[in-house]
C-alpha cells in the first residue's frame, strides 16, 4: 500500500505482530500507550499492586480483596489434572 517499512515495522511491533490491528494502525495511528513500544523502547514497568501480599495477586478494583488460592481437586476431579 505504499507506508514506509519503518512505519510498518512500529506499527507491527505496537500490534504485538497482529497484521491486522498493525493496519488498523497504519490507518489512524498507533494509540498514545504503545508509542514507547513501537519505538522499539521498553514501556515503564508498572507499579506494584497496593497491598498485595508476597505471592498473592489482587482483584482490579478491590485492592482489600486478595484472590483465593487455587484449591487443590479432590475425588473423581484429580484424575484430570
Amino acid at each position: 500500500m505504499g507506508f514506509p517499512r519503518n512505519l510498518v515495522e512500529q506499527c507491527l511491533r505496537a500490534a504485538f505482530n497482529n497484521p491486522d490491528r498493525a493496519v488498523e494502525y497504519l490507518m489512524s495511528g498507533i494509540p498514545p500507550h504503545l508509542q514507547a513500544l513501537a519505538r522499539g523502547e521498553a514501556p515503564p514497568p508498572a507499579p506494584p499492586a497496593a497491598g498485595a501480599g508476597a505471592g498473592q495477586a489482587q482483584m482490579p478494583g478491590f485492592p482489600q480483596m486478595p484472590m483465593a488460592p487455587m484449591a487443590t481437586a479432590t475425588g473423581p476431579l484429580a484424575k484430570l489434572q
